[in-house]
């Protein structure tokens, strides 16, 4: 990714925001359910937050150097009321929000969001109506167990974690199945006149191409995604009677694919039942039983999969006709969910796209932990890579501690290299994180070649180790991981977009959708942290050093934007490790840009710089003010913005009012 002047760009920013992937009427945090089955009567007008803010926020960002934003549009917002009825009040409140993101110098990326499916699936994207395509009835999910919705859920506090469990409920399992590939497994499965595949395909694609050609005039529009964290349903499984516990995480209950298909056709069952544990995440504890009443989740009263033949009764007994129904394609070549209908997918809404608009850029990732298709290094050139990383154990335990990490990605591939997975203390933190996103990175560009890398996801929940941040304000624990996690970012060279800043987070229920805490920023944290206090006086922080010309001519900030004590920062979460230097416009490649937090030291290394193209390096104030912040220059390839050392020298301009380093 390049600018007008071909310098080479690294970007940085946040996900816009996790409360968007909820109705602002109702009000859809995910734990109130009042008005939540009207699902065709709602309104995501006034997300990501009301128009009147818009500035506040957007230089907020400015000044933390967070100017990337992956703006989450769950397709509900868009086509909720029905098939092609679309909402364009929605659309039009996020024109207002897109003016102001540009003003501040951000650039968005669109991101057509969802988690397992849809909110009536325990998680969010998809429009409720889609389950009426598919002939399912939301109503009957909580009986039969075909999805844990948090709003129907018997105790809403209890919550975290389940809802990644829906990947292999009946629900998800059944809609990312159709979705994708209801000709290869369900051709009796029709819409329309058409099948679901293409009536639902259809739909997606052109929903997203409506709002990017209502907002392709925003300046501030550079890109829009395939579809965040993909999901094949049930396409590749080879064994319906089990998910494998090392890639599925197996909690509360636990029913099969093959379980779920007689739990949602109306049988009770026993079903196997999972608690938190360790070493291993989960370990089971017995059964419990599930749909005494013997509900049914399919309109016709049959199950889908069981007109398609994959089960039946035998001595009024179910039995398992069809075991690896879904492993191959009607001629008996063996099904890959990514080549083979993942990759047609993402090449359909590429091309929708740039018909509309041909200059933007499209992000598309993996299914999660999974590689990505391969890809010809010529095709869809304007195509991005874009994976998410996170620590995965401390996602699911919400705990962090730098004694020992585990690389749980290299766990799930070889349950036995625990030895080899194994790290200890702040170093090890910073090697391992570093080498499992250096992993993602390689991994990628050998199956779809040199193309830029976004990392569209990473982050850290705010409420680790019980909460006891909240109340004894002590964020060190959160600082060392993320410090790590930004550090392995950095030794990558790869942008990236942080989950998430959220202006609705609060302590009580933090992002408001099931239980998840990771906005950078909270109201409740400004209202008790120790910063966005008054300024001191002016005199204590208005000074420059020599080589520097500290102002100048429409500079976006004031003088003393960014310093820690600016109101700027109030809200902010862990700044500490976030507000860090980066080289965000190269005159040549970096070879290394890392922030030592530790020592206060960021280093620059350019491989090849090209005479008389300037760098611009993003210099916080937070911890480079301009009284002490000074920068040494070792020979042509080499800068370093060094604090509190007093040495300076080089062609080179420090603007604290622009928190901008020029080299």
């Amino acid at each position: 990714l390049v600018d007008g002047e071909g310098r080479d760009l690294l970007l940085r920013g946040v996900n816009l925001c996790g409360a968007s992937k909820l109705p602002t009427n109702p009000v859809g945090s995910s734990h109130l359910s009042d008005g939540f089955w009207d699902h065709h009567e709602v309104s995501f007008a006034g997300r990501p937050f009301p128009q009147h803010e818009a500035d506040t926020h957007f230089r907020r960002l400015q000044t933390w150097g967070l100017t990337l934003v992956r703006l989450v549009v769950p397709w509900e917002a868009i086509e909720h009321a029905g098939p092609g009825i679309y909402d364009d009040a929605f659309i039009d409140s996020l024109i207002p929000i897109l003016e102001a993101a540009d003003r501040h110098g951000c650039r968005v990326v669109l991101d057509p969001h969802q988690d397992v499916w849809s909110r009536y699936s325990g998680g969010s994207g998809a429009p409720g109506w889609t389950f009426d395509v598919a002939g399912m009835d939301i109503r009957a999910f909580k009986a039969t167990h075909a999805a844990h919705v948090h709003q129907t859920a018997d105790d809403v506090r209890d919550t975290h974690m389940i809802w990644p469990t829906n990947y292999q409920k009946l629900a998800s399992g059944t809609m990312f199945t159709l979705f994708f590939g209801s000709e290869t497994f369900a051709p009796q499965a029709r819409y329309g006149g058409q099948s679901v595949q293409q009536f639902l395909q259809t739909c997606f694609i052109k929903s997203f191409a409506h709002l990017l050609r209502r907002v392709k005039h925003c300046r501030a529009v550079v890109g829009i995604e395939v579809m965040n964290e993909p999901h094949p349903g049930y396409i590749g499984l080879a064994d319906l009677t089990r998910f494998d516990p090392y890639t599925c995480l197996h909690y509360q209950s636990v029913p099969s694919a093959f379980e779920s298909m007689q739990l949602g056709h109306g049988r009770a069952l026993d079903i196997d039942f999972y608690v938190r544990s360790w070493p291993f995440p989960t370990r089971r504890v017995g059964k419990r039983v599930v749909n005494p009443e013997g509900r049914c989740c399919w309109r016709s009263g049959t199950c889908l999969w069981r007109q398609h033949g994959v089960w039946g009764d035998r001595d009024g007994r179910a039995v398992l006709l069809k075991p690896d129904y879904f492993t191959r394609h009607a001629d008996g070549r063996v099904v890959d969910f990514s080549q083979d209908f993942w990759l047609p997918f993402i090449q359909q809404f590429y091309d929708a796209m740039l018909a509309v608009d041909p200059a933007v850029l499209v992000m598309f990732e993996p299914v999660p932990q999974v590689p990505p298709p391969s890809i010809r290094p010529d095709a869809m050139p304007q195509l991005v890579y874009a994976p998410h990383w996170y620590d995965l154990n401390a996602l699911f335990s919400k705990s962090f501690t730098t004694a020992v990490t585990h690389d749980v990605q290299r766990l799930a591939r070889n349950p036995w290299a625990l030895p080899f997975a194994t790290y200890f203390g702040r170093r090890g933190v910073k090697r391992n994180y570093a080498g499992q996103i250096q992993a993602l990175v390689d991994e990628g560009r050998a199956r779809v070649g040199d193309r830029p890398v976004l990392v569209g996801e990473c982050g850290l929940p705010m409420d680790i180790n019980q909460r006891t941040a909240f109340g004894n304000g002590d964020y060190s624990r959160h600082e060392h991981a993320l410090d790590a996690l930004l550090w392995g970012l950095e030794s990558s060279g790869v942008h990236y977009t942080l989950w998430n800043y959220n202006p609705g987070n609060d302590d009580e229920w933090g992002d408001h959708w099931n239980g998840e805490n990771f906005s950078i920023y909270s109201d409740d944290y400004r209202r008790h942290g120790d910063i966005g206090l008054p300024l001191p006086a002016k005199d204590a922080v208005d000074s420059t050093s020599s080589n520097t010309d500290d102002r100048g001519s429409g500079d976006p900030l004031d003088e003393h934007e960014g310093h820690r004590w600016h109101s700027s920062h109030g809200g902010g979460r862990v700044l500490n490790a976030i507000l860090r230097p980066a080289a965000v416009k190269l005159s040549g490649r970096p070879r290394r840009a890392r922030f030592h937090l530790e020592h206060l030291r960021y280093e620059l290394q350019l491989v090849d710089p090209r005479p008389g193209v300037v760098t611009e390096i993003y210099v916080p104030n937070w911890h480079f003010p301009p009284d002490r912040a000074v920068v040494t220059l070792y020979g042509p390839p080499v800068a370093r913005a060094l604090c509190p050392v007093c040495a300076a020298g080089g062609t080179f301009r420090l603007v604290p009012g622009r928190q901008t380093l020029y080299w």
